[in-house]
C-alpha cells in the first residue's frame, strides 16, 4: 500500500534525521570547505541570559515596529515621516527574505523571486512598488512589470525538473492530465492579497486541496508533483493545505494564458527590502535588538529591548507598535495575545548556499526542482545565470523544507551541519553529473525554525482586517495570509495605515 503524504508527514519527523544527517565526510579526507552556520535559536538562551544584563534608560517613540522582514520593513517604510523605530533581533534585516555576502557575490538566503503583476492585485502595495520606481504598468502585456530588467530570468533558461535521472521541462509536464487541469484552474481568477478573494470562493479555504483533486479523478502522480509545488511555496503538500492556498497558486495570475515576467535579483526578495530601507532614516533602525517583552498600557505599550551589541536592556515607551515579529514567540512577548495565532502551524526551512569558482558549475538553468524520494529536499537555484561576467564567484542554492515537528533535527543541523550538507552534495552531484565537492569554496547554511506558516483549511481569511489588541497592530504573512512577498508588503502598509487611522 503507497505511503500518503499525511502519513508520511507522521513518521518523517523521526526518520528523517538518521536519513539526512547519516552522512559524513569519508573517514581519511580532510573538508575542503569551511561551513558556516545562521540559526536564530540563540536568541532565547540572549532573553534567558539578558536577566542579569543591567537597564540602561527609556526611549519614547510614537511608533514601534517589531520585526525587520518584508513586513516590518514595509510598516516602516510607511511610517518614515513620523518618530517611529524598528526593532530587529538579528544584525541584519531580512526575516525569511535575507541575503549574505562573500568577496564579490551577494545571495539569497531565503525567498528569492517575484512575478510580475496583473492589475486585480491590491493597490495599496502596487503604490508602495511604483513610488519606489520597481514596477510600471505595460499596456502591451496589461500587467506590472519589473522597471531593472537586468533582474528578469528569460524563458529559455528559467526552470527544469528532475525525477528518477529524468530531467522534464516543469513539475507538472504534460499530456491531457495536465491540460485538463489547466482548463479547470482558467475558470478561476485570484486577487492578491488573498484578503481581496470575493465570497464566491471562501468557501474553498474550509477544503482540503488533496481531497478536491481526488474527487475530479486525478491521478495518485499528478497529485504528488502538484503537491510538490505546494510544498515549494506553501510549507505543506496537497492533503495539508486549503483548496483555496492551492487553487490560488495557479489562479492568482496569468501563468495558463501568457509568460509571466519573474524577477530574480541576486540577493532574492531582499531587494525590495534594501529599497525601502533607503528611504528610512538610518538612525530609525535597530538590528540585533530583540523585543523580550511588550506591556500594554493605557495609552502605550511599554516594550523592553535586549541590545545583543552591547549586552545590556532598555525600555522604549509607544504609543502604537506594528508586531511583524513570529507569532509562535508572543507567548512570551505578550500572552494576551498569543490566542491569536495559537493555532498556526509552521515548518522549518534550511537553506544551503554552496560558493565555487566562476564557470566551475556546468549548469545554465535558474530553478531547478528535484522530487526525490526525500521529500523535505526541493532543489536548487543556480545564481550563474543572475551575475554579470565581473563577478569571480557563483552560488549554487539549495533548500529544504521540513515537517513542522522536526526540531530535533533542526538542533542536530545546527550542531553539525556536515552532515545535511554533503547528503545535498549527494543530491547535487548527481544531478549535475560532476564533482560538486571538489569545486566548494565556502558553504553557509541558514536555518529557519518557523520560517513558513502552512495555510491549512481554514486558515486565510482569519481576520476581515489588521488583527488589533489595545495600541498593537500585528503584521506578517502568519497573520492568516499566504507566506509570499506581495502578502507580506500588503500586511506591513495596512497595519501602518491602521495605526494612524486609531490617532
Amino acid at each position: 500500500m503507497p505511503i500518503s503524504r499525511r502519513n508520511f508527514i507522521r513518521v518523517s519527523s523521526a526518520a528523517l534525521i538518521p536519513l539526512l544527517l547519516g552522512i559524513t565526510r569519508p573517514r581519511g579526507r580532510k573538508r575542503k570547505f569551511p561551513i558556516q552556520v545562521d540559526s536564530n535559536r540563540a536568541i532565547g538562551h540572549l532573553i534567558f541570559s539578558s536577566q542579569q544584563f543591567p537597564h540602561k534608560g527609556l526611549l519614547d517613540v510614537d511608533y514601534a515596529i517589531v520585526g525587520g522582514g518584508v513586513a516590518g520593513v514595509s510598516a516602516a517604510y510607511k511610517l518614515r515621516n513620523e518618530n517611529v523605530m524598528l526593532f530587529e533581533a538579528g544584525p541584519v534585516l531580512g526575516g525569511s527574505s535575507s541575503c549574505q555576502e562573500y568577496k564579490d557575490v551577494r545571495f539569497s538566503q531565503g525567498a528569492h523571486y517575484d512575478l510580475a503583476y496583473p492589475q486585480t492585485y491590491g493597490q495599496e502595495v502596487l503604490n508602495v512598488l511604483r513610488e519606489l520606481n520597481l514596477v510600471d504598468w505595460n499596456k502591451s502585456s496589461k500587467l506590472y512589470e519589473f522597471v531593472d530588467k537586468n533582474h528578469v530570468i528569460p524563458s529559455e533558461i528559467l526552470e527544469r525538473c528532475w525525477q528518477a535521472g529524468e530531467l522534464r521541462g516543469d513539475v507538472l509536464g504534460g499530456g491531457q492530465e495536465v491540460d485538463r487541469f489547466e482548463s479547470w484552474m482558467s475558470e478561476y481568477s485570484m486577487p492578491m492579497p488573498t484578503r481581496l478573494v470575493g465570497e464566491e470562493y471562501r468557501a474553498l479555504n474550509y477544503l482540503n486541496f488533496a481531497d478536491l483533486l481526488q474527487s475530479k479523478g486525478y491521478s495518485q502522480e499528478f497529485v504528488r508533483r502538484v503537491g510538490y509545488q505546494m510544498l515549494d511555496d506553501w510549507g505543506g503538500g496537497c492533503d495539508e493545505v486549503s483548496a483555496l492556498a492551492g487553487i490560488h497558486y495557479y489562479s492568482c495570475r496569468p501563468y495558463l494564458e501568457k509568460d509571466v515576467e519573474l524577477i530574480a535579483p541576486v540577493e532574492g526578495n531582499y531587494y525590495f527590502i534594501q529599497r525601502m530601507m533607503s528611504k528610512i532614516p538610518y538612525g530609525n533602525i535597530r538590528t540585533s535588538s530583540v523585543v523580550s517583552r511588550i506591556e500594554s498600557k493605557k495609552d502605550h505599550s511599554l516594550l523592553s529591548v535586549v541590545d545583543a551589541k552591547t549586552n545590556s536592556i532598555y525600555a522604549v515607551r509607544a504609543k502604537n507598535v506594528v508586531y511583524a515579529g513570529q507569532k509562535h514567540v508572543l507567548k512570551y512577548v505578550m500572552p494576551e495575545s498569543y490566542s491569536l495565532f495559537q493555532d498556526n502551524v509552521y515548518v522549518p526551512w534550511v537553506v544551503i548556499n554552496f560558493v565555487v569558482k566562476r564557470g566551475a558549475i556546468k549548469s545554465e538553468i535558474w530553478q531547478n526542482d528535484m522530487i526525490r524520494t526525500d521529500r523535505s529536499f526541493l532543489g536548487f537555484a543556480n545564481s550563474s545565470v543572475l551575475s554579470s561576467g565581473e563577478v569571480t564567484h557563483e552560488v549554487l542554492t539549495a533548500y529544504f523544507c521540513f515537517p513542522s515537528d522536526f526540531r530535533e533535527g533542526l538542533i542536530e543541523v545546527e550542531k553539525a551541519p556536515g552532515s545535511l550538507v554533503y547528503k545535498t552534495i549527494e543530491y547535487l552531484s548527481e544531478y549535475l553529473k560532476q564533482d560538486l565537492e571538489s569545486v566548494v569554496e565556502k558553504v553557509f547554511v541558514k536555518i529557519m525554525g518557523h520560517a513558513m506558516p502552512v495555510p491549512k483549511p481554514g486558515y486565510l481569511l482569519r481576520f476581515d482586517s489588521v488583527p488589533v489588541h489595545s495600541c498593537v497592530a500585528f503584521a506578517g504573512v502568519d497573520t492568516g495570509r499566504l507566506p509570499v512577498f506581495y502578502e507580506a508588503c500588503d500586511s506591513g502598509v495596512l497595519a501602518a495605515d491602521t495605526l494612524k487611522s486609531m490617532v
